[in-house]
């Protein structure tokens, strides 16, 4: 399949302006003219702005091609994916809503589950997994073996401001800055597309439909919602989730429990109430990372209690650690302190690593330095 969409790709215009939520998607919060209002969390003022604008990010689907140059292929593929489910959200939100089955169902489970995977979030918690996991690992080896470290990459002798300046930077709360790499998140998309998908395919759904009351969206439209027994310090991701929520269109919620849920279990619609529409808008609007998405006529903040969440700059929540300059776990012989992998590293026979197999510059950073 990937190299007869790069044999497309090659033969038509590349796509850069590409849609992080789908634009016909949108359309269901947008008035007659295509037209919706984007109201950031940075406080600035609620503007209108075409479906066709909104959420675009140019090139951030595009991956080098075989014979590396730009290829909108993964963009290409997406937007297959959103024309299939196009008549299983129509099913949903007509007036006598049908829930969808066999590839209709599929269809549209697949493009929920693209929808949250292919997320800005999701890029960046990548990236600073990655980070945290760099700076534990140089933390717990110590400042001298992050020199030895460096001096051996770069092939020279390096000043004891370098050395303090990369400790600090790497062992910082979160650890350094390191830039998402696309062709990072496009595989891990492509690793977790199938299993969420069908995830959200065998669950049972339950559709929420207003009259009276309306619903907004956000740059990330697919929330988790939390176990009913999560403790308030638990985060909640795939693993422990309850289920998934999205507000399908300004009057169409749903719900789809994937916690303790299985095959038997029927699809159901449930009675509307104005408890419902604002508890869906308050996760939506919590989800949201930049800006709330909405119908003209509608105002996300009277959901909110008058009030919207500041933007969301990170995704992980960042646990302050001080690490000794001469590091954690280092043996007697000086050998250097192992990290364990993580599950969900490749796995290349080791249970665990060093400082010696970070790579050195390390991908993507975001780090200058300069001797006085």
């Amino acid at each position: 399949m990937s190299r007869q969409m790069e044999d497309v790709a090659a033969v038509t215009k590349r796509t850069r302006r590409q849609h992080v939520v789908s634009a016909f998607y949108l359309r269901g919060f947008a008035n007659e003219g295509a037209r919706l209002f984007r109201t950031p969390l940075s406080g600035a003022s609620p503007h209108p702005i075409a479906v066709t604008d909104a959420t675009v990010r140019n090139d951030f689907y595009t991956v080098p091609g075989r014979a590396g140059d730009p290829s909108d292929v993964f963009e290409q593929f997406f937007a297959q994916l959103e024309g299939d489910a196009v008549p299983g959200l129509a099913g949903l939100t007509a007036p006598d809503p049908r829930f969808p089955d066999g590839h209709t169902r599929a269809s549209l489970s697949m493009w929920i589950a693209l929808q949250y995977l292919r997320s800005e979030g999701i890029r960046m918690s990548g990236a600073e997994m990655r980070a945290v996991e760099v700076q534990i690992t140089v933390g717990i080896s110590g400042k001298q073996r992050l020199r030895e470290l460096i001096e051996s990459r770069e092939g020279t002798t390096i000043s004891d401001a370098r050395v303090d300046a990369e400790w600090a930077d790497l062992t910082q709360p979160g650890g350094t800055r390191i830039q998402p790499d696309p062709r990072d998140h496009i595989a891990s998309i492509m690793d977790m597309l199938p299993g969420v998908s069908g995830l959200i395919h065998h669950s049972p759904w339950m559709l929420l439909r207003f009259t009276r009351k309306a619903l907004v969206t956000s740059d990330h439209p697919v929330f988790l919602i939390p176990s009913l027994d999560a403790n308030p310090w638990e985060g909640v991701g795939l693993a422990n989730a309850f289920g998934y929520g999205i507000a399908l269109d300004r009057h169409t919620g749903l719900v789809i429990v994937t916690s303790g849920a299985g095959d038997g279990v029927p699809d159901r619609v449930v009675p509307p109430s104005a408890f419902y529409a604002k508890l869906l808008n308050q996760q939506v609007i919590r989800n949201a990372r930049k800006a709330v998405y909405h119908h003209p006529d509608d105002d996300p903040r009277e959901a909110h209690d008058g009030l919207l969440p500041p933007e969301r700059s990170t995704e992980m929540e960042v646990v302050p650690r001080k690490f000794p300059e001469n590091g954690w776990g280092a043996s007697v012989s000086g050998s250097p302190a192992r990290v364990p992998t993580l599950p969900a590293e490749e796995d290349d026979g080791s249970e665990s690593w060093t400082i010696d197999d970070l790579p050195w510059p390390i991908p993507g950073r975001v780090f200058r330095y300069a001797e006085d």
